[in-house]
């Protein structure tokens, strides 16, 4: 999604099937809470930290969960000076307070990669070194427990040739790779691409990168919310390698504040059980 990436909570709604699909749920810690005590058969085993090189991190072990961060550079320095170990010091350090965790800990970093709108884009080379110096930083640190998220947006504006020559350069490795977790948010202007042309990319990036994949952020604006969840279940039944959801309880000031053709996204889980439903069934088929 087009933002700054805040704090943020995920919260994994575990489905009784025997080969569970994660779900989870991004948002504050109040609707973490909200949402872990709506059923007694959700319970909460994600949390995920919006994170930025430079602050220090802090995982909350209280609540037990597996820990997802997203983690960005939204500051003024460049890939260059990453690569070049400028941040080594704060890397090390981030690794050792996921390395204590002692639990698998899920980064996705730098997201979005393949659009124009973060300033880590632009320079596919450059972003492949920048990420695999990343990976030997925590590695060197010792934190194994990582498992790596790389996030492409699906690019639904452009048609999938362009969206597969723009992704494809972006790669860093199937050593330095876990999950592949694209985005998957839908504004209201976006309906030259609905569920089933997002999900031709999606299988597009599983038989390419030949990795699981996670819907790493998913959104839809309210307009459209309940059929879109509804052709979301056969499109998830059809991929089973698509092995988590994570539903965007947040958004940016400017969703929030209605951009153009943005729809209203600043709507929530939390007070819409007919479209928990709906999500629960589309994720547990």
């Amino acid at each position: 999604m087009r933002k700054l990436i805040g704090a943020i909570v995920a919260l994994a709604l575990v489905p009784a099937v025997a080969q569970a699909r994660v779900i989870g749920i991004a948002g504050t810690a109040e609707q973490y809470t909200a949402l872990a005590s709506l059923h007694p058969s959700v319970r909460a085993n994600y949390i995920e930290y919006g994170q930025d090189l430079g602050p220090t991190l802090s995982l909350d072990s209280s609540l037990h969960a597996t820990a997802m961060i997203t983690l960005t550079d939204n500051s003024a320095l460049t890939l260059q000076a990453i690569v070049a170990g400028q941040t080594d010091a704060y890397l090390r350090q981030t690794a050792r307070v996921v390395r204590r965790y002692r639990a698998p800990v899920f980064i996705r970093l730098a997201q979005e990669m393949n659009g124009d709108w973060f300033p880590w884009s632009g320079d596919p080379a450059l972003y492949v070194a920048f990420w695999r110096h990343v990976w030997r930083v925590f590695h060197a640190a010792g934190a194994t427990n990582v498992r790596w998220i790389w996030g492409p947006d699906l690019l639904s504006y452009r048609d999938q040739p362009t969206f597969e020559a723009a992704t494809a350069p972006y790669w860093p490795g199937g050593r330095y790779v876990d999950l592949v977790g694209p985005t998957m948010v839908e504004f209201a202007y976006e309906t030259n691409c609905e569920v089933a042309c997002r999900f031709a990319r999606i299988d597009w990036l599983h038989t390419t990168f030949l990795k699981p994949v996670w819907l790493a952020e998913t959104k839809v604006d309210a307009a459209e919310r309940y059929a879109w969840l509804k052709s979301l279940r056969p499109a998830l039944a059809a991929s089973p390698w698509v092995t988590g959801v994570i539903w965007s309880e947040t958004t940016s000031l400017a969703e929030q504040n209605g951009g153009a053709g943005v729809g209203d996204m600043n709507w929530s889980l939390t007070t819409d059980p007919f479209a928990r439903v709906l999500l629960r069934q589309a994720v547990t088929g």
